[in-house]
C-alpha cells in the first residue's frame, strides 16, 4: 500500500477526518509506526493514527480507517514545543526587557514570544547594530524518541549530499515494513522517483539520506522497487 502525503483520512462512518500530513516511522527498522493527520483551519491539530487504525487505502490515496470520527477525535494529539530556553539572570523577576538599551554598552533582552519565557540577548552601544547571541533551543515532543516523522517538507539527499527533492509518497507492505519512498518532482526530477529503501541510508526529521546519487535514484525508479543500480539483487 502506498500512503500519500496530503491525501483525506476517511473514519469507519464516511466522515473526512483530515489529511495525511506526516509519516512516523522507526529509522532503525524502516518500519511505519503511525500517521500524523492533521484537521482543522483555525485551530489545527495533528493527530497520531496508529497503523492497525488503517482498514484501506484507496488507489486515489484515500485512507481508510476502522474507527469512527467521534473515536478519531479521542486519537493523541501529537505535541511538539520549539523553544529557547530562558537563562538564569537574564531578567530580574517582575522586569520587563526594554529597548533600546538605556545606554552605550547596554545589555538587551528581547521577548522570543515562546511560552516558555525566553529571551534573547545582545550586548551593545545605543545607535549601533545589534549582534544577538541565540541562547539553544530546545524541542520537547510526545512523539517517541526513537521515531522520526517525516513530511512534505522532509528534504531528499543524495549520497554527495545534493538536495534532490522532498518526500511525496512513502510504500509499505502489509507488515507495515516500507518498501520504498516516493521523491516529488520539481528540484531535480521532472517526474516523481520511486527509490527502494535498500539505497536509504538513514531517516531524520530534517532529512532522508540516500547511499546513491541522484542519477542512480532514477535510474533504479526505471526498474521498480528492487532494482539495485549497484547490480547487487541479493
Amino acid at each position: 500500500m502506498d500512503v500519500t502525503l496530503g491525501k483525506p483520512v476517511v473514519s469507519r462512518d464516511g466522515q473526512k477526518v483530515g489529511v495525511v500530513s506526516r509519516l512516523v516511522v522507526d529509522p532503525d527498522t524502516e518500519e511505519l509506526r503511525e500517521l500524523m493527520v492533521h484537521h482543522g483551519i483555525l485551530l489545527t491539530k495533528d493527530r497520531l493514527v496508529d497503523l492497525g487504525l488503517i482498514e484501506d487505502v484507496d488507489s486515489d490515496g484515500t485512507v481508510h480507517l476502522n474507527v469512527t470520527a467521534a473515536q478519531a477525535d479521542r486519537l493523541p494529539v501529537f505535541v511538539e514545543y520549539e523553544y529557547i530556553a530562558h537563562r538564569s539572570g537574564d531578567v530580574s523577576d517582575g522586569l520587563y526587557p526594554i529597548w533600546p538599551g538605556p545606554g552605550p554598552g547596554s545589555t538587551v533582552l528581547v521577548r522570543t514570544g515562546h511560552p516558555s519565557g525566553g529571551y534573547l540577548h545582545s550586548t551593545r552601544g545605543l545607535g549601533e547594530p545589534s549582534t544577538i547571541e541565540m541562547p539553544p533551543i530546545e524541542v520537547q515532543s510526545n512523539l517517541s524518541a526513537d521515531m522520526v516523522a517525516v513530511g512534505a517538507g522532509t528534504d531528499v539527499v543524495d549520497k554527495t549530499g545534493r538536495r534532490i527533492g522532498t518526500l511525496g509518497e512513502l510504500i509499505y507492505d502489509n507488515e507495515g515494513e516500507t518498501q520504498a519512498i516516493v521523491v516529488r518532482a520539481g528540484l531535480v526530477f521532472h517526474h516523481s522517483v520511486t527509490v527502494p529503501m535498500k539505497q536509504v541510508a538513514s531517516m531524520t526529521h530534517e532529512a532522508i539520506c540516500l547511499s546513491i546519487t541522484a542519477e542512480e535514484a532514477e535510474l533504479a525508479s526505471r526498474s521498480g522497487p528492487n532494482n539495485d543500480p549497484d547490480g547487487d539483487n541479493a
